[in-house]
């Protein structure tokens, strides 16, 4: 199985016109996935609502496609101090999504040191992967910067309660998957039990099919098809 579990739909705000619905579902098929999430962000606080969201799906009216292939609805919400967008379960409902990626995007904050910026990270995560949850895979931990630079504990912790809250730990290239900080994460994953969703979090056409080195260095590291996440997957 080849996944790709986010793949923002640009084109309907403007961007990349190759990414549309029927364009990313030919390509993917092209490539050889088997399974991929078409989505965008969900952020009306940031100019993202869901009207946009809207134009995405109803490209799905009539698409044809692939019998290889399977296509999912998604979002991705920010994770914020409040936790997540507080309609998000009206809205889930609403656009027929099939889950929900939730990512820190804050910046640093001004004059923070890159310990503060790590531990700040960590706590907006750490405030959402509690039961009952309200995302679905978590969006790459710690921006996928520095990531070597994160205290193990912290690591740990983040693993072991996305793994008890059954939400997948997204892997992307940006993680620089031949790095060894990589590594450990997929090792610390893999050892509780905790579900790897791959994802090329493309926003360019040329990034689709970035989870196909990603999963091949996956499954060298002792990773198999039963350690992905997949929609409904309690873990």
């Amino acid at each position: 199985m080849l996944v790709d579990w986010e793949i923002h739909a640009v084109a309907y705000r403007g961007q990349d016109a190759r990414m549309t619905v029927p364009g990313i579902v030919a390509r993917s098929a092209e490539l050889g996935l088997t399974h991929i999430g078409i989505l965008d962000h969900l952020a009306p606080d940031r100019g993202w609502a869901a009207d946009g969201l809207r134009k995405v799906f109803a490209d799905f009216a009539g698409l044809r496609i692939p019998p290889c292939l399977l296509v999912h609805r998604a979002a991705e919400v920010d994770i914020t101090e409040r936790g997540c967008l507080p309609e998000l379960p009206v809205l889930r409902k609403e656009l027929g999504l099939d889950y929900v990626v939730g990512s820190v995007h804050e910046g640093p904050r001004e004059g923070a040191s890159d310990s503060e910026y790590m531990g700040r990270q960590f706590e907006l995560m750490m405030g959402v992967l509690r039961e009952p949850c309200p995302i679905d895979v978590l969006g790459h931990p710690w921006a996928g910067q520095a990531f070597h630079e994160v205290p193990e504990q912290m690591v740990e912790a983040v693993v072991r309660a996305a793994a008890k809250a059954g939400v997948g730990i997204e892997i992307t290239p940006r993680f620089r998957a031949e790095r060894p900080d990589f590594q450990r994460l997929v090792a610390r994953c893999l050892a509780v039990g905790a579900r790897l969703a791959p994802v090329s979090d493309a926003h360019l056409y040329e990034h689709l099919g970035d989870t196909v080195q990603l999963q091949a260095l996956l499954k060298e590291l002792g990773g198999q098809d039963t350690d992905l996440w997949f929609p409904g997957d309690l873990g």
